[in-house]
């Protein structure tokens, strides 16, 4: 009776047990976790970089080993794009809520899903950076978006 006990138990263990696929890249892929900063950005018809817009560089994208991710706005001030009277269009709000999901790996091509929804990105190795384009249509209807592995 004890041992059908424990093995019942064991069982339950392992079947109750939530697991998150790891993230193991094989040799021709480029290991994607770690911290990435938003390098550059687009609306369609005008593109908006870091060298211009410094605070762009304060948006982070976490990838864990464990499959998860989660952005965070860095900076200590909101990061405008377009500041005007009638037009704010801004890209970082001090203390706004992180998002996170999941993510997978198909060679260098990621697969993320979050609250809004899902979306894919593109990692490339680019004059020596390890950089991620990702076209997205879910947060702030922003075309395209250029991260750059740190």
């Amino acid at each position: 009776m004890i041992k059908k006990l424990l093995f019942s138990l064991i069982i339950l263990a392992f079947i109750s047990c939530k697991k998150n696929t790891p993230i193991h890249p094989d040799q021709n892929e480029i290991n994607p976790v770690g911290t990435w900063y938003l390098k550059s950005t687009n609306d369609g018809a005008t593109t908006y970089d870091s060298s211009g817009f410094p605070c762009l560089s304060d948006n982070k994208l976490i990838l864990n080993s464990d499959g998860t991710y989660h952005t965070h706005y860095a900076g200590t001030d909101s990061c405008y794009l377009i500041h005007t009277s009638t037009v704010k269009v801004n890209i970082g709000i001090p203390g706004q809520p992180d998002i996170s999901g999941t993510f997978t790996q198909n060679k260098n091509t990621l697969f993320f899903k979050n609250q809004y929804g899902s979306f894919s990105s593109t990692i490339s190795n680019s004059n020596g950076l390890i950089q991620m384009t990702e076209r997205d249509t879910i947060v702030n209807n922003i075309s395209t978006s250029v991260f750059i592995k740190l």
